[in-house]
């Protein structure tokens, strides 16, 4: 049965997903004057967030630093080490929106994952789910619970380059680019406030 919200197999959506872009890329092919303003295989990287930082990245346009694919928490820690990189965001390799993304930062003693994943252990199982609401985590046997769970479904780790901000609250950019040339910039506002914790 259908549970709305619940992050469930997102690797094998995402398959699914591309067998219907081929699907209708084959169809559209079979019928004359039809107009792609998206080609399908261009779709499908923008859901694959791993290739769609490295084809970003070998076309010489910036992007923030990739920790690379990580299998656990304790791996996540490890790479955050090494790198000496201690805001992370970690991803769900494939999906879209901000469906199972973390915020994470750590100075070794404080913790928190800021993310909109619910949390629910039902008969032993623990659920993830996407909401809304913004939760905070701080206690680290729920961290890396969590981070466990997503990693079961492939994730990769990037540095976390904090927002601009305005009057208290965060914004990023929307940019529609026509013919390799900006057209048009929307300015979207988070609804949060700035969540930087300083931890170091």
């Amino acid at each position: 049965s259908f549970e709305k919200g619940r992050i469930l197999w997102p690797r094998q959506w995402y398959r699914g997903f591309c067998e219907t872009l081929r699907l209708i890329k084959k169809q559209c092919a079979e019928v004359p004057n039809v107009l792609s303003m998206n080609a399908p295989q261009d779709i499908a990287i923008m859901f694959d967030k791993p290739r769609c930082q490295a084809l970003l990245h070998d076309s010489q346009i910036n992007v923030p630093r990739s920790l690379g694919t990580v299998h656990s928490y304790a791996e996540v820690i490890e790479r955050m080490e090494s790198t000496r990189c201690w805001r992370v965001f970690i991803k769900l390799a494939h999906g879209s929106s901000a469906s199972g993304v973390v915020a994470y930062q750590t100075n070794g003693q404080r913790h928190q994952a800021t993310t909109t994943v619910e949390m629910v252990q039902y008969k032993g199982e623990l659920r993830l789910y996407n909401s809304r609401r913004i939760r905070t985590y701080r206690n680290k046997h729920d961290i890396t619970m969590l981070i466990d769970e997503l990693c079961r479904h492939n994730v990769q780790v990037e540095q976390w380059l904090p927002k601009a901000g305005y009057d208290q609250k965060s914004f990023d950019l929307r940019v529609v680019v026509i013919g390799g040339k900006v057209q048009h910039v929307v300015a979207r506002l988070s609804r949060s406030p700035i969540t930087n914790l300083h931890l170091l």
